[in-house]
């Protein structure tokens, strides 16, 4: 018979994951009522993820692959399925357009070759912002300390002793189990790994014992891990509240 990706349940033609098959699958879903337009993309999101991820870190055919794989599609499929359907019903993109979104097709030439556009600041004007003591405003020294961090990517649930590759994009949970020799996630962090509440706590007090006093702490954001599969808006506003706790505790 013909061959077929199977998955919780969904059958997926193999045929479909080409730019073709794509197009026809996007056409039938635009035709189908919003009720009904869910379940469909999840049926077929899910097994077309394995499909295109199926290598390396989400091989299914591995025995840690096969878990990666459904808990990352899965997740991620579901967390994006209202994102999938504003693409799906959005008028103003072909089928092959929102098939190259998903990397199926390739993107056709644009007629109109893209200028990005120059971006000006004027800093001059500071009315209304507030002033430090040792910035000119305020007679002061001609220059000022701060310091700036971002991407901090905490990673709440993180364990210590938990392994550091677990076959999934983030390991060092304990969904990733205990590390195996040499492969012991540490209290500080490894690079298989996104940031530990120690390496938080470790970096804020080194910025508290600079010789020299910030005026003030740029945190530009991105404070969440990288488990896109099993993020909600509370969860991310969480990890941005640790971080911002944190410096507060160090009395920031």
């Amino acid at each position: 018979g013909a061959a077929h990706m199977y998955y919780s349940g969904a059958v997926v033609p193999k045929k479909m994951l080409d730019c073709k098959g794509c197009e026809a699958a996007v056409n039938l879903a635009q035709k189908l009522p919003v009720h009904k337009l869910e379940p469909f993309i999840i049926t077929v999101a899910i097994p077309v993820c394995i499909a295109i991820n199926g290598t390396g870190q989400c091989d299914p055919t591995t025995v840690e692959g096969a878990w990666a794989c459904k808990d990352l599609c899965q997740g991620m499929m579901l967390s994006e399925a209202p994102v999938l359907i504003d693409l799906f019903t959005n008028e103003g993109y072909t089928a092959n357009e929102k098939c190259t979104a998903f990397g199926l097709c390739k993107p056709k030439p644009s007629p109109i070759p893209y200028v990005p556009r120059a971006v000006s600041s004027d800093l001059s004007n500071l009315k209304g912002e507030p002033s430090w003591e040792n910035w000119p405003e305020n007679g002061g020294k001609p220059s000022g300390y701060f310091v700036h961090f971002t991407d901090f990517h905490l990673q709440r649930d993180y364990q210590i002793g938990a392994e550091t590759q677990c076959g999934q994009p983030i390991c060092c949970r304990s969904e990733s189990g205990k590390g195996r020799p040499g492969y012991q996630a540490g209290a500080f962090g490894d690079h298989r790994c996104d940031a530990s509440p120690l390496l938080l706590r470790s970096m804020v007090s080194a910025i508290k014992n600079l010789s020299v006093n910030p005026d003030f702490v740029i945190n530009t954001g991105d404070d969440p891990a990288h488990d896109v599969w099993s993020q909600t808006p509370e969860l991310n506003l969480k990890s941005v509240k640790q971080v911002a706790d944190t410096l507060l505790e160090f009395g920031f």
